[in-house]
């Protein structure tokens, strides 16, 4: 893969980022996101990103970098559910007709995945489970899970009534449980040409995805918190002339440099062309999550910190971000989860 943009590439980048901070701007506190926010993205044709990643329209590296901008603007679960996970499994719908309906029912509204409280961010369910939770904007969106019956993954969506949302704002801006009632409506299924190791890749490509936006709203606190401590005046200077500020930001800089190399060299690897993904791949995008999520976590510490006690309340747009960043770590695993796997892939030489 080559990662070096052309100019088409780069006006694509640069646009989309301005596209982003116009129609969803960072909220002042709450979690909902403006109405306009899936119609912008709609017309820009970002609801179909990971379709195009998988039809070898769009390269991963693209996709990354935009899901780090999305990830500035706090659309992190919401892009990476309905922009990215939802469109590839739809490209991986049996049938042409059967597709083309999936297709058409996204471009249409966001749709969000059913978990049942597994931190994968392409969870498979028993078709048994009608509540659980959510990652995204779910009152304004379809509600799909996947469901593994008879040997076959069959993506399944909710017809019927809205489902009972209970947002858990106190913990996250985008996590909600979610319940539907069984006798009100029913699950239409559309049949997926993917077995486990597509599925797998598809996850894996998710969390890279992932890990990009966690990068992009870290970079966002980062520069929210260079602001602060350089109008911040204690003792007759801004803050951010103590060596202990500036070192800490400093070291948050680089971690999120390192973070955001180890995703793009992640998402050369995962380029190659294979039905699963190999040895290799894996470790590169294990390393990647890694690296991001302690760079945000760093980003998080220090923004809360800088800011002083005011930066844990509801009085500046930090406590998102925070809030952005704590659940966004769990996503996929938790931090330890992560590098113990990847502590016992280099104690069995496997890299």
């Amino acid at each position: 893969m080559n990662l070096e943009y052309d100019d088409d590439e780069s006006d694509l980048l640069r646009q989309v980022g301005d596209l982003l901070e116009r129609i969803a701007p960072v909220p002042a506190s709450g979690r909902e996101a403006p109405a306009a926010v899936w119609t912008g993205l709609v017309d820009a044709g970002l609801s179909e990103l990971g379709a195009a990643v998988h039809q070898h329209e769009l390269p991963l590296s693209i996709v990354v970098d935009l899901s780090r901008r999305a990830g500035r603007q706090l659309l992190v679960e919401q892009f990476v559910s309905s922009a990215y996970a939802l469109p590839a499994l739809s490209a991986a719908v049996a049938g042409d007709d059967a597709r083309r309906v999936v297709a058409a029912r996204l471009r249409a509204r966001p749709g969000v995945l059913l978990a049942d409280g597994s931190p994968r961010l392409v969870p498979v369910v028993p078709d048994t489970v009608t509540a659980g939770v959510c990652f995204g904007d779910v009152p304004r969106s379809d509600l799909y899970r996947i469901v593994y019956p008879a040997g076959r993954f069959v993506l399944q969506r909710w017809d019927g009534p809205p489902p009972v949302v209970t947002p858990l704002a106190q913990l996250s801006l985008s996590i909600a449980a979610v319940a539907v009632d069984p006798a009100g409506g029913r699950w239409v299924g559309y049949p997926l040409r993917a077995g486990r190791a597509t599925v797998d890749r598809l996850e894996a490509e998710v969390l890279l995805v992932h890990s990009a936006a966690m990068v992009g709203c870290a970079e966002r606190l980062l520069e929210i918190t260079l602001d602060h401590v350089r109008g911040r005046v204690q003792f007759g200077v801004p803050i951010g002339s103590f060596q202990a500020v500036k070192h800490g930001l400093a070291d948050v800089y680089t971690a999120l440099v390192v973070a955001w190399n180890a995703i793009l060299s992640a998402a050369a690897a995962a380029a190659e062309e294979a039905a699963a993904l190999a040895s290799e791949q894996e470790i590169a995008l294990l390393v990647a999550r890694v690296l991001a999520v302690d760079a945000a976590l760093s980003a998080a510490r220090a923004g809360a910190q800088f800011h002083g006690g005011i930066g844990y309340t509801a009085e500046l747009n930090v406590h998102l971000f925070l809030k952005t960043i704590l659940d966004g770590a769990q996503r996929g695993g938790t931090p330890g989860d992560m590098a113990i796997e990847l502590g016992r892939r280099f104690a069995a030489s496997a890299c």
